[in-house]
């Protein structure tokens, strides 16, 4: 499988595969069906930033491809659901940011409601269905599925890292966020992957990435996307429903049994949402 197979079109969806809002330049990824835990039901996960910083929450619609992957801009056969919910709000800059008085951000996360939840798959591209959460720690070895770079793997080089992330806003105006308890992987994110999701090699989810430079890839702490965004995962495998015993001759009979974590750092990145 090669990184443009993450830009096609598939239903259902799988995560590390291409999403946007209504502009093209937010294309980037879908990380994986979530759970929304405020009504149990299934929602697909990504940054708030790829969704196009809108406010229209019900009203924006989501779509896979995304834009920037499509060969027609308008083309409603995309449409897979609408914005439900951001976790924090990152469409504007922070009131006092010109003076160089920043708010603590956490995530960058957003997630949408699909029209019908068949729509939504599990699985992650080339990765699987995730197996569950686990702490992330120093040198963890991990993995990702992204939009742009495919399959890509690193390991975490720096835990409750603090990082300032250049946005810009659909209206085109730039402006800093202060991200602070990131995960800091060595490369991993090209631009597009935003979205992805960070796992360890055995499938265990550990972050949610949004941004990076030529050095260094950004990730969310899952505990805090779990947290703000209020999701969690669905069950890794679904129990088997067990077949009608029939009605004559039924037997029955029985058997006995006899972290360490590294200093937090300081850095400026960008947001890696389609160029």
């Amino acid at each position: 499988m090669t990184p443009e197979d993450h830009r096609k079109r598939y239903r259902p969806i799988v995560g590390g595969v291409s999403v946007s809002g209504p502009w093209s330049q937010a294309t980037g990824t879908n990380g994986m069906t979530v759970i929304d835990a405020k009504d149990q039901e299934l929602a697909a996960l990504s940054n708030d930033h790829v969704y196009g910083f809108s406010p229209g929450v019900g009203v924006v619609t989501c779509m896979q491809p995304g834009t920037a992957d499509r060969e027609q801009f308008t083309d409603p056969t995309a449409r897979f659901g609408t914005l439900k919910r951001v976790a924090d709000d990152l469409s504007k800059p922070d009131p006092l940011s010109y003076a160089g008085i920043y708010v603590d951000h956490y995530v960058d996360s957003a997630i949408a409601k699909p029209d019908q939840p068949e729509l939504l798959s599990k699985e992650i591209l080339e990765i699987g269905v995730p197996k569950g959460v686990k702490a992330s720690y120093l040198n963890l070895p991990v993995q990702k599925s992204g939009r742009t770079s495919g399959l890509t793997k690193g390991k975490i080089t720096a835990e409750h890292a603090t990082v300032f992330v250049g946005y810009q806003n659909p209206m085109n105006y730039f402006y800093r966020k202060k991200m602070v308890d990131q995960i800091l992987t060595s490369k991993m994110l090209d631009a597009g992957d935003s979205g992805s999701i960070l796992l360890t090699e055995d499938g265990y989810v550990v972050g949610l990435g949004f941004a990076g430079s030529d050095q260094v890839s950004v990730f969310n702490r899952w505990e805090n996307v779990e947290r703000l965004m209020q999701v969690k995962l669905p069950p890794s495998e679904v129990p088997p429903i067990p077949p009608t015993p029939p009605e004559e001759k039924l037997l029955q009979f029985s058997i006995d049994e006899g972290n360490r974590w590294e200093d937090a750092k300081t850095i400026r990145v960008r947001p890696k949402g389609a160029d």
